[in-house]
């Protein structure tokens, strides 16, 4: 005879694997889509960022 309460918590565990593996695809497929992901800031700009040398 089977167990039901431990299949009832097997499905509940990869309900949430599942979950959780979905967000962080969505997390990764909309970071790789940033148009700032491709564009490299000037020399320019990177010391002016730095701040003022002692």
């Amino acid at each position: 005879m089977m167990d039901r309460s431990r299949d009832a918590g097997t499905m509940i565990d990869n309900l949430a694997i599942a979950i959780t593996h979905g967000l962080m695809l969505l997390a990764c497929w909309l970071l790789l889509r940033r148009p700032d992901l491709d564009a490299e800031p000037r020399p320019a700009v990177i010391k002016r960022k730095a701040g003022p040398r002692a």
